[in-house]
């Protein structure tokens, strides 16, 4: 644009000398009349187009210096490089060679070549890649000392479980190990330290806990004493019922009881207790007439025992059997006094008692 202000410039003075070299010589000290007319005056034939026609020249040249000068703005303008062709990275080895864990010196650090290639620049050739070297540190190994302290351990541990065995084995005689039911007995306390630990947890108010005791070492005595023939009852079996039948009447469980003597009655055999704690539960539950057959069991081998007179004649009566109730009476009251309450609840059953 300066190069067509500076053309305007030009042919603007071009027509100023043109315009003063046709006016009149006086200049300055011409009239101002001849002035004012040479303002009016056209101008001459054939300048206009001229004019038009130096504009368009210079219109004309200001265009082809602005298409010259941009395509050599253009040119000097910097190419962008060409991609250059990056070479993967050399993979990993699936694996790496590391020292065994149970070798005492550790073996030296394996090292691993990686080819990193670099990133060239838009000016700058690509570079030949440059291996980077990385050290992968070993496994730390046991120490021999700690392996030395461990050893004797493990194998203190070996020799005392040997010895347990061997203990064990000792203890278990040759009948019991061909019958693995015998040995069952190994698994808890004997029946001494059963019923001792019983009486302890009952003294001390765990009521619950030693019934509980006493069912696991009746199980126990149950299954080693399987199939065997006992008429006097299973020496190892008795102690325990007694005790638990005991504590089962104490917490009304009377139930629990009647289960028990009568699905251990081949292994007790004739014991007279037993059998009249076994009426006592009859009676308690409503089973009369096993309470008297229980009853009259236990007095065959102790036939002046006074509660066990007194207690069949109270189911005697409850069946209404009141004469064979009579007699079971007038022989408890032969034995010793029997008390008032006991008698007057006799005739309340409507049992004929005689008057002494």
């Amino acid at each position: 644009m300066s190069v067509i202000n500076k053309m305007l410039r030009d042919l603007d003075q071009r027509q100023a000398k043109s315009t003063a070299s046709g006016a009149s010589p006086g200049g300055l000290h011409a009239d101002t009349s001849v002035l004012r007319g040479f303002d009016r005056a056209p101008s001459a034939p054939g300048k206009g187009p001229r004019r038009m026609g130096l504009v368009w020249i210079a219109v004309a040249c200001a265009a082809l210096v602005l298409v010259v000068g941009a395509s050599w703005w253009a040119s000097q303008r910097v190419a962008p490089p060409a991609p250059v062709p990056v070479a993967p990275p050399a993979a990993l080895p699936a694996a790496l060679p590391l020292a065994a864990a149970s070798t005492p010196i550790p073996a030296p650090a394996d090292t691993v070549a990686l080819a990193v290639p670099t990133i060239p620049t838009a000016y700058s050739p690509a570079p030949s890649p440059e291996p980077i070297r990385l050290t992968v540190p070993p496994l730390a190994a046991t120490p021999p000392v700690a392996l030395a302290k461990r050893e004797p351990a493990t194998l203190g541990l070996r020799m005392d479980t040997t010895l347990a065995l061997r203990q064990l084995a000792e203890r278990v005689p040759a009948a019991e190990r061909a019958n693995p039911q015998a040995g069952e007995s190994l698994k808890g306390p004997t029946p001494n330290e059963a019923l001792e630990r019983a009486q302890a947890l009952w003294n001390s108010g765990a009521r619950d806990a030693a019934i509980d005791l006493l069912q696991e070492a009746v199980a126990v005595a149950e299954r080693s004493g399987a199939g065997g023939a006992y008429p006097q009852g299973n020496p190892v079996l008795l102690p325990l019922v007694r005790e638990l039948t005991r504590y089962q009447l104490a917490e009304s469980r009377h139930s629990a009881v009647w289960d028990v003597l009568t699905r251990l009655e081949p292994q007790l055999g004739t014991a007279p207790d037993l059998w009249a704690i076994r009426g006592n539960a009859a009676q308690r539950l409503g089973r009369h007439q096993d309470s008297v057959h229980a009853y009259m069991v236990a007095l065959q081998s102790r036939p002046n025992e006074q509660r066990w007179l007194l207690g069949a004649a109270v189911s005697l009566a409850a069946l209404g059997q009141t004469t064979s109730a009579a007699e079971m009476a007038d022989k408890a009251r032969a034995v010793a006094v029997v008390s008032p309450e006991v008698l007057g609840y006799l005739r309340q059953m409507g049992v004929p008692l005689k008057d002494k």
